[in-house]
This record gives C-alpha cells, sequence and structure tokens, in this order.
C-alpha cells in the first residue's frame, strides 16, 4: 500500500495547492479593487493625499484579506456528528474479535472526498478492515512512536458544505498472542456530537464488573491519563450475550472515553 499511500499524499498536496491559488486570487481581487476605490476616492485631494489613501486602503484590505485565508486554512475539512464503536468476541474462539464502527459526518467545505480515523489495538495478530457501505479504504500507515494505526477512507462520492455521510468500517480481529487488554477506550482529537462505546461479551466470557470512565491527560509522568469521572457502564443481557454501554453525549475534546472490564480471568483461560 506504499504506493497508494504516496498517492495519497500527493492529492492532498493537489488539493491544498489548488487552494493556496483560489485564496491569492481572492486577495489579489480585493487588493485591486481597493487601489481603484482608493484611487477615485483621492484625485479630489492631490497626489499625496491620493498615495496616503491608496497605501492605508491596502494595508487594511491586505489585512482583511489574510485574516479570512486563515480562517479558511485552519477550518477542519468535516465535523464528526456522532461516533459509535460496537465490539464483539466470538462465542467459540474469544480470540476472534469484530469490532463495527460507526461514523456520521457533515462537510465544513465543498469537495471533500476522504475521511481519516485511527485505532490503537491491543492485540497481536492478524486484523483487517472492511468498508461496509460504499466507501473504499484506500490507504493504511502505522505511526513509529506510539504504534496507532492510521486509515483513510475513499468517499462513495465527494461532500459540498453541508453535506452529510455515514462512514462504516468492520474490523476483523484474532489475537494470536493473547495480548489483549480488557479496554475499549476512544481518545477524542477532534469535537464529537456524541459517542456511544459497546462491547459484547459471549455467555460465559462476561466480566464480574464493567466500569464507564472519563480521563484526561495527567501531569504525572509515569502514568499517561487520569480518570476525572467514573461509575458503572450500563449492562443489558439476553441470557445468550451481554453487552456493556456507554454514552457520551457532548464528550470533551481532549478527553478519553472508556469502558474498562479488568481483571479478566475468563479470556486468558480459554482454549
Amino acid at each position: 500500500m506504499t504506493w497508494f499511500s504516496d498517492a495519497l499524499r500527493s492529492a492532498h498536496r493537489l488539493s491544498n495547492s489548488i487552494s493556496v491559488f483560489r485564496n491569492l486570487w481572492w486577495l489579489l481581487l480585493a487588493v485591486g479593487g481597493g487601489g481603484v476605490v482608493a484611487w477615485r476616492l483621492g484625485r479630489a485631494g492631490g497626489w499625496y493625499l491620493t498615495v496616503g489613501t491608496v497605501l492605508a486602503v491596502l494595508g487594511v484590505v491586505t489585512l482583511a484579506a489574510g485574516i479570512v485565508m486563515m480562517r479558511r486554512a485552519s477550518i477542519a475539512p468535516y465535523t464528526w456528528e456522532s461516533a459509535e464503536y460496537v465490539y464483539r468476541f466470538d462465542g467459540d474462539d474469544p480470540r476472534r474479535q469484530v469490532q463495527l464502527t460507526k461514523i456520521k459526518i457533515r462537510a465544513n467545505r465543498d469537495d471533500v472526498a476522504f475521511f481519516r480515523n485511527r485505532y490503537y489495538w491491543t492485540g497481536q495478530g492478524e486484523s483487517r478492515l472492511l468498508p461496509l457501505n460504499g466507501h473504499r479504504v484506500v490507504a493504511e500507515r502505522v505511526a513509529m512512536d506510539s504504534q496507532r494505526r492510521y486509515y483513510y477512507v475513499l468517499l462513495d462520492r465527494p461532500l459540498n458544505r453541508g453535506d452529510t455521510a455515514v462512514i462504516q468500517i468492520r474490523q476483523e480481529l484474532f489475537d494470536e498472542e493473547r495480548t489483549f487488554q480488557p479496554v475499549l477506550a476512544k481518545s477524542l482529537n477532534e469535537p464529537v456530537g456524541r459517542l456511544t462505546l459497546r462491547v459484547i461479551y459471549p455467555a460465559g466470557l462476561e466480566p464480574r464488573h464493567v466500569v464507564a470512565r472519563e480521563l484526561v491527560r495527567s501531569r504525572n509522568p509515569e502514568a499517561d491519563w487520569r480518570t476525572v469521572h467514573e461509575r458503572d457502564a450500563e449492562i443489558e443481557s439476553t441470557g445468550e450475550t451481554t453487552e456493556a454501554i456507554f454514552v457520551a453525549n457532548d464528550p470533551r475534546t481532549g478527553r478519553r472515553y472508556a469502558l474498562y472490564w479488568g481483571p479478566w480471568g475468563n479470556y486468558t483461560k480459554t482454549t
């Protein structure tokens, strides 16, 4: 997938270049228009007044145009309206796991064609990403410093400002080395309107206790996160499965939301 990652980065660079040229065009148009207005206003006041007026107007117009361009560049291409993560363990072999991800986004500008997400899996073994609703995963990469995995999704159609899309991803996992840690967590680097975490355990593998936690970055160098809120997770049971649920409305950016159920001896004892 290396060549595809390079192609994707090239596409992003081309898109950014087009945006830069478009912004420069609007800047030149604004400056030119301001110059014409200043010249007409200053004609009656003599040469010195004309030059002074032109310089003043051009300065104001350039400053205003620069502020507008910077604000446009700082706007994210889309906003996460909701995100749902459902994690399920196979009843016959809990090392086989499936995560279903469903994310709704709203475009903040025109021509939004790609979606990016990341994940970190504590298991060791196979991992496959399968888009479910017409979109395509076109590139994946691993950050060497954190071992987080990033993936890029090509939307089935480009979004214009205000358009919405739902990205659904099925992730099939096999924890061959049994290193999976009993937690499902999402760290928010971007605003999300509503976050839902669900873990589904087969009969006989349900933990004794599941807690829902909200965490912030810790100032302690020996700990990455510090719990600020904790409560028992909502539990639903059908007899065949037990489901733990954590719903966060208007979660805060920069925080981590998680379901914890360790220690989990049932998992390590399975064959």
